[in-house]
């Protein structure tokens, strides 16, 4: 549902194993605003930032230390807009998302939350492909940068079989 539009992302395929709807919504519309895209470069969701959360989250030394963290401020994010806004965070305008979030990391624990939020869609932004982000390379073509050898070719051990 980013960017305004009334559906879940387009490029989800079936059901998160990890997010509900609401949590992967949100946690996608606030990837969009740290990535929103432009003219010539690529936004969060078409780099596939939310499948590299998918398979971030996967490995479960990941998932164990993070995802309690991830929902808490998702949570947290959503019930400051229904009090605010009286609507869901990814059912706010552009600007509503952009101000709550520069409202929000006034606490220190939501900027910790957004912080780690930023790093993780710039990693799907810069990671190799093979992780699920950085889809058809767009982040490296859009900062014109050319992968050394070797590249990964599998993805972390222990990560979920077909994530």
């Amino acid at each position: 549902m980013f960017k305004g539009s009334s559906k879940i992302q387009e490029n989800r395929d079936g059901k998160s194993l990890f997010f509900s709807d609401e949590e992967f919504n949100t946690l996608g519309a606030v990837q969009n605003c740290i990535l929103p895209g432009g003219v010539s470069s690529p936004d969060a969701q078409a780099i596939g930032a939310m499948t590299y959360l998918e398979r971030f989250f996967s490995y479960p030394d990941f998932k164990d230390q993070y995802f309690i963290f991830i929902q808490d401020g998702l949570n947290r994010l959503n019930k400051n807009a229904l009090r605010k806004k009286n609507k869901n965070f990814y059912a706010l305008d552009v600007e509503d998302r952009e101000n709550l979030l520069l409202e929000f990391e006034k606490e220190g624990f939501n900027r910790d939350w957004l912080m780690f939020v930023i790093a993780l869609t710039v990693e799907a932004l810069l990671s190799d492909p093979i992780y699920g982000g950085n889809k058809n390379e767009m982040g490296w073509k859009w900062l014109e940068y050319s992968p050394k050898f070797p590249r990964p070719t599998k993805p972390y051990a222990g990560s979920m079989n077909g994530v």
